[in-house]
């Protein structure tokens, strides 16, 4: 099953809900968040009530967290062991969602593009549970490097939304405004199908919690 997402003209703007997570995922560890908005014109708790936020603002938020981590291989680690843990409504869909290739799907061509319209992302199934994704910044946007590399971790974290191991990154090809990521999901720990017309159904309600929730304050 292929799942797509019209999001019209890109947007220069991305979800407010990527800075609360990173936020969130600094105070699982017990580490100050203020160096998070350095050069920034907004702090925490002007996060409340927004709906989106510019996307330069989101590179400087990501090249802060990677210095407050100790670099973007440490901000990728610091992805891959908590985005799940701040992030309840992509668990919300992982138990709607059982298999694992169908739930990464339907992230990186439905979700991934509600939360960065300024990103392509692509998902090609290469068999044997295995999975090519890519990821570009569009013409005239500017890079993200940091972005592109601490996303190995949050791909090989994406399967901990469904309580399963981590994914594996086979091999990668990156550079400041692409990445192309060869990733191999574990096996499903069950063997249940969902009803399909139920499935779907819960799906639309998920999405539209997700657009929801982009208006929800930081606690």
């Amino acid at each position: 099953m292929r799942y797509r997402r019209s999001v019209g003209v890109p947007s220069h703007e991305v979800s407010a809900r990527v800075a609360i997570a990173i936020v969130r995922m600094f105070e699982r560890i017990a580490r100050p968040t203020d160096g998070l908005f350095e050069g920034l014109a907004f702090r925490q708790h002007d996060l409340n009530g927004r709906r989106r936020i510019a996307w330069d603002d989101h590179v400087t938020n990501c090249d802060n967290a990677a210095a407050i981590a100790g670099g973007p291989e440490a901000l990728s680690a610091l992805l891959e062991d908590g985005y799940h843990a701040v992030l309840p409504e992509l668990r919300q869909l992982g138990r709607a969602m059982i298999e694992p290739d169908a739930f990464v799907r339907f992230v990186i061509e439905v979700i991934d593009p509600m939360v960065w319209p300024m990103i392509h992302f692509q998902c090609e199934d290469l068999g044997d549970s295995e999975l090519r994704i890519t990821i570009r910044v569009r013409p005239g946007v500017r890079p993200n490097p940091t972005y592109v590399r601490a996303s190995v971790g949050a791909l090989r974290g994406i399967t901990r939304h469904l309580e399963l191991p981590p994914a594996k990154v086979l091999r990668t090809d990156l550079g400041d405004d692409y990445g192309i990521y060869w990733v191999r999901l574990p096996e499903s720990r069950t063997l249940l199908r969902r009803v399909g017309r139920a499935s779907r159904a819960a799906i639309r309600r998920i999405v539209a919690g997700i657009e929801t929730a982009e208006r929800q304050p930081v606690r």
